[in-house]
């Protein structure tokens, strides 16, 4: 997803959980009133979204923030059944109509633009390898100097101590 979706700063996935952290950076330090204000916005349109799609709402949004003295990382926290591409192009929409030029996109000059159908179908293949429940491993990825950097995490199964 990050090779493919340029406002995505990292992308966090823990299957103990089932939940998915996307993660974006906006170029202005937000004060707690905005960010209160911005999670708002952000769960009243998601979940406008999900009874328009009549799919019942979501077990998981939780919108948090990390601000320094001139970034702020706004982290989208969702249940990975449920998330969707439409959903990431959802909130990609809400955060660019608020933060315009400040949501920071990372978009190197030497990688050629993709056509919407491969991104979309790049976005698809990430979501459904995530959701394979054979995958017992938490995924890390972040962007670094105009690269994406991915981590796997193998979580161990509960298994009885020996003796």
């Amino acid at each position: 997803m990050l090779a493919r979706v340029p406002e995505l700063a990292s992308v966090r996935y823990v299957p103990r959980t089932g939940r998915l952290l996307a993660s974006y950076a906006v170029a202005e330090r937000l004060d707690a009133a905005a960010v209160k204000q911005l999670a708002a916005e952000l769960k009243l349109h998601l979940r406008a979204y999900f009874d328009l799609i009549d799919e019942g709402q979501p077990k998981t949004i939780r919108v948090t923030a990390e601000t320094g003295e001139t970034m702020t990382f706004v982290h989208v926290e969702r249940d990975a059944a449920s998330f969707s591409k439409e959903e990431l192009s959802l909130q990609i929409a809400i955060l660019t109509a608020r933060f315009g030029e400040a949501l920071v996109r990372d978009t190197p000059a030497d990688i050629v633009e993709t056509d919407a159908a491969e991104r979309d179908e790049a976005v698809e293949a990430a979501l459904l390898s995530i959701r394979d429940p054979a995958l017992h491993k938490s995924v890390v990825g972040y962007r670094e100097e105009h690269r994406v950097l991915v981590y796997f995490v193998h979580t161990p199964r509960k298994v009885a101590a020996r003796p």
